[in-house]
């Protein structure tokens, strides 16, 4: 699969699939003002070649958690369809509270309830190794960030990766730009389940 925002403006969807593309998250939020401008054209024309979507939040931590979802719901929910993917909180701005911890498990909490489906944690391993979550955040699926390695190292409290993000200079057909590439840790149909 692959992960594009604003930075991947043009994507031919219908190659992209043809060349054994699956799954595609698009940046949808940031904060809670920013709506990322490419968000709906990726959504509609990746899900017309029948790639699996997927939509993604990056969480500021100096935001609140409840004002953060809200602009997320309301760019998802202005699509008027279910996405096939999980919401994603995006965890990954460096520095801030220890007190960020709980506003995104605030932020998860009102997904989850929101959309009736765990939603996904994306970070880097050193990241999160620094901040020391809890262990009730392994009950979130785990989408780490991991380059030029064989296999991600994957950051306790988690035992297994759900989704590696193995390259951020991937070269995809249909993707003029280099793109973000993923690997789902399991099987096509495991992951229409997710």
């Amino acid at each position: 699969g692959v992960d594009v925002s604003h930075w991947e403006p043009e994507v031919d969807w219908v190659k992209a699939k043809a060349s054994g593309i699956e799954f595609m998250f698009a940046k949808a939020t940031e904060g809670i003002y920013y709506h990322d401008p490419m968000f709906v054209k990726h959504v509609k024309a990746a899900k017309a070649a029948g790639v699996l979507v997927g939509a993604y939040h990056f969480f500021h931590h100096s935001n609140a958690a409840r004002a953060q979802f809200l602009t997320y719901a309301e760019t998802v929910d202005s699509l008027g369809f279910k996405l096939d993917l999980p919401p994603v909180l995006d965890w990954e701005q460096q520095g801030g509270p220890k007190s960020q911890i709980f506003t995104a498990h605030e932020w998860l909490t009102l997904a989850e309830s929101h959309y009736g489906r765990k939603p996904m944690i994306y970070t880097g391993p050193s990241f999160m190794a620094a901040l020391q979550v809890s262990p009730d955040f392994a009950a979130y699926p785990l989408w780490v960030a991991h380059y030029q390695t064989k296999a991600p190292r994957v950051p306790a409290p988690w035992k297994q990766w759900t989704i590696w993000q193995d390259s951020e200079t991937g070269t995809v057909p249909g993707v003029t730009s280099h793109v973000d590439t993923n690997w789902y840790n399991g099987t096509l149909d495991s992951l229409r389940a997710l």
